[in-house]
């Protein structure tokens, strides 16, 4: 009776563990799921505009954009960051591809710079409305930093988001605010 009491108990654990991975497994996947469908409807591009621009400057930026594809199968996107100069030449600045990573259950981030800086990092879904993506990034030069995007959707033709870097100290300081808009 103990042995079949022990089998049975250990049964209901690992089903228990079983049906939580599930759970969890299509609980990241399936928002982020959404968040893709969210980011790339339409044309997939959403533009800000450079509050700090200089309009004289031929090689300013007028405004940024991120491009968002999804990947064949849902699993993941290729996003794409780039500027718009005053004579509407576009420069991209990073690719990026985000991902399902179904060993660790998480959403990871490559990102990759056309100057040779490179990241890696994850993305953590908040709520229904809001993600923080946390990125671990080298220069090609070999210098380090750190940065948090945290982004809140505002509505189905517009996010925000804010950038903070981690200081010397180990402080986050907020580096840039954004208001995205679907084109």
């Amino acid at each position: 009776m103990k042995i079949v009491l022990k089998v049975f108990i250990t049964v209901i654990a690992f089903t228990t563990v079983m049906n939580a991975q599930t759970s969890s497994t299509s609980t990241v996947l399936g928002a982020y799921q959404k968040n893709m469908k969210y980011f790339t409807s339409g044309s997939g591009a959403w533009e800000s505009v450079n509050q700090d621009n200089d309009p004289k400057k031929e090689d300013g930026f007028k405004e940024f954009r991120i491009e968002f594809k999804a990947l064949e199968g849902g699993f993941g996107m290729n996003v794409k960051v780039l500027g718009v100069r005053n004579d509407n030449k576009k420069v991209v600045f990073w690719n990026i591809y985000s991902y399902y990573d179904a060993e660790t259950k998480t959403i990871k981030h490559l990102q990759l710079g056309t100057g040779g800086d490179s990241g890696a990092g994850t993305e953590t879904i908040m709520d229904d409305k809001s993600v923080s993506i946390h990125m671990n990034m080298c220069s090609f030069e070999g210098t380090k930093w750190e940065f948090k995007d945290e982004g809140v959707v505002v509505n189905e033709n517009e996010w925000q988001s804010t950038t903070l870097m981690k200081n010397k100290e180990g402080e986050w300081k907020v580096t840039q605010k954004s208001t995205w808009k679907k084109i």
